[in-house]
């Protein structure tokens, strides 16, 4: 039976020159890996403000031809790593009112790692929302 708790924790890295590194999301229940990293090889090494600047289907050239399943998992994985990125570059707050809420942020010479709690639910408004429109929702 699936569990009901769709609370996610979210690992993002960024490297010194703010370009994505890598991601992971995993539930907080349990700590399955869900849906692996499938939007990574899309996005690994692009700038955090290409990133935010853009839609799902900007980098994702063969979106439509994804199942359902790898679409939705591509949408939630893209605005979760965009939440999180807004709240390390201080356009949202991080709160508990948020779709990412920040719990730490560690720094090594080389990259950021920003780790937080990802509101599925959350997510899913801002996925709905410039998904169905066709726009870019700003950071």
């Amino acid at each position: 039976m699936p569990c009901s708790d769709y609370t996610e924790l979210l690992k993002v890295v960024l490297d010194a020159d703010d370009r994505l590194v890598r991601f992971g999301l995993k539930k907080q229940s349990c700590g399955q890996t869900i849906g692996g990293a499938l939007l990574l090889p899309f996005v690994q090494n692009l700038p955090a403000s290409r990133l935010m600047a853009s839609r799902v289907r900007d980098l994702v050239a063969d979106f439509d031809e994804h199942d359902i399943q790898e679409q939705f998992l591509l949408l939630k994985q893209f605005y979760s790593v965009r939440s999180a990125i807004s709240v390390f570059r201080g356009d949202n707050s991080g709160g508990k009112d948020e779709a990412f809420v920040l719990e730490k942020v560690e720094y090594d010479a080389d990259s950021a790692s920003i780790y937080g709690i990802v509101r599925v639910e959350m997510v899913a408004k801002d996925m709905e929302a410039c998904e169905g429109c066709g726009c870019a929702i700003k950071p």
